[in-house]
């Protein structure tokens, strides 16, 4: 008797191993395929969404067929498991696709799997794609949640216990006990899932603050000086004949003035409303056209494939914007600025050669 109470006990625990670990394990090369096929689109410029999840689709679509094949061929301990693991997975793709035809798509092969297993009638099928359809919907009114994980978890574990139920009430071989046992380790397997979803998105959200605090100013919001020796170096490399490239560099006239006349909030604030009139003239002429802040009061553009008479033309504007006046606490502080602009050539053998160009042009 206590032996068999044992085994019993080990057989449970098993079971919890094995589906948490492969609930986990799916999540993993999901994330793998989604990282990979966004830099695949990024590289490719494709703007077509479908292009975006489609391989995440046929992933978790090829998971739950293979799933359910392994749920014909096996028995026990085995098949708990890849049910738990096929229901998982249907709940959980609600909220991983962002789009109605992904969820079709999942919904319709589910279906179709729990029809064939018999687990479902076509009316309780019905019932289950309105509650999936209401875990989908999680998207809109799960950021109000955010603080109530019950009620964020309610839906999911709702149907996690009508699945069971339909399985225990299906398969005469499954006890209350087994069926009971089977719901807990839904629970803490999706629960896991969905922790280990959140902390990764936090460490995403984390990295791209940090990646974004690495590569612009703080005060201006333009690029730093490090991001333009990347890019500069980059665009010194793909320029060409066909592809001409052209370096500017810039400075406000007398800040330090400024600074000491009406203080350094108001030096700041020319600093700030000066890159945001000159990001706009940019944005207007050419998204590829970057400003820099790499001093002080000194920012360079780098304005790839661009003639001569271009640069001139934007080098105009821009000194048109770097001369308005600027209002700084009920102050009208007047600005002047210089700039160099240099074109890159065959004399240039390096991104530093263009660029001190343009720095001496400066002056």
């Amino acid at each position: 008797m206590v032996w068999g109470s044992i085994a019993m006990l080990t057989e449970y625990a098993l079971n919890m191993f094995l589906v948490v670990i492969s609930t986990l394990g799916f999540m993993s090369v999901y994330n793998q395929i989604d990282v990979g096929t966004h830099k695949r689109v990024v590289k490719q410029k494709t703007l077509n969404k479908i292009s975006l999840q489609y391989p995440q689709v046929i992933y978790i679509g090829a998971m739950m067929i293979l799933l359910a094949f392994f749920i014909h061929g096996t028995h026990g301990t085995l098949d708990w498991v890849c049910r738990n693991l096929l229901i998982i997975i249907v709940i959980y793709s609600n909220l991983l696709f962002g789009s109605i035809w992904e969820f079709v798509i999942i919904q319709v092969i589910a279906t179709g799997i729990f029809l064939i297993e018999a687990q479902v009638t076509v009316l309780t099928s019905l019932v289950f794609v309105l509650a999936s359809l209401v875990v989908f919907s999680e998207r809109w009114y799960g950021p109000k949640l955010v603080n109530r994980r019950f009620w964020y978890m309610l839906p999911p574990m709702i149907i996690g216990a009508a699945f069971w139920w339909a399985t225990f009430m299906s398969e005469k071989d499954l006890s209350a006990t087994a069926a009971g046992v089977n719901y807990l380790v839904f629970f803490w397997s999706y629960l896991a899932l969905w922790d280990l979803d959140t902390y990764l998105a936090k460490d995403q959200r984390l990295l791209v603050r940090l990646n974004h605090e690495v590569q612009y100013d703080g005060l201006t919001k333009a690029r730093n000086w490090l991001t333009f020796q990347r890019d500069c170096n980059r665009a010194f490399q793909q320029q060409n004949a066909e592809q001409p490239l052209a370096i500017a560099t810039f400075d406000i006239d007398h800040f330090k003035q400024i600074n000491d006349a009406f203080g350094h909030l108001v030096g700041n604030q020319v600093l700030m409303t000066t890159t945001v009139r000159i990001k706009h003239a940019l944005h207007i002429a050419d998204d590829h056209y970057k400003l820099y802040r790499t001093g002080g009061d000194e920012f360079c553009l780098i304005l790839p494939n661009v003639d001569a008479a271009s640069a001139n033309k934007l080098a105009q504007e821009t000194m048109a914007q770097l001369k308005r006046p600027v209002l700084a606490n009920g102050l009208k502080i007047n600005v002047t600025g210089s700039l160099g602009l240099a074109l890159v050539d065959d004399a240039d053998s390096s991104a530093t050669a263009a660029y001190q160009r343009a720095d001496e042009y400066l002056y």
